[in-house]
């Protein structure tokens, strides 16, 4: 996951070409467990950080209660300007 993020940020976002004002968003649909990334959570958030990316997480989590996973969720919300997560369960 933070491999998916980091180099959307690096290689899509970052490099696109500017015509104007424009705020770049990626919507991150996890559980946000890790599986083997290259990357550290916070060398993706600084990565986000860098492209002007703001990150809006999904939590797939649909047990209702609080999974170590819907906390990185947050972190990397919070980190890159969102304030608010949605949670999968409560959008069923």
């Amino acid at each position: 996951m933070y491999d998916a993020l980091y180099f959307a940020c690096r290689d899509k976002l970052l490099k696109a070409p500017q015509s104007g004002p424009v705020r770049r968003a990626i919507i991150l649909l996890t559980d946000g467990d890790d599986n083997m990334s290259h990357v550290t959570r916070e060398e993706a958030i600084d990565m986000a950080q860098r492209a002007d990316v703001i990150v809006y997480t999904i939590s797939t989590n649909i047990t209702g209660a609080r999974h170590a996973g819907d906390k990185v969720l947050e972190r990397i919300a919070d980190a890159t300007g969102v304030t608010l997560s949605f949670h999968f369960s409560s959008m069923m």
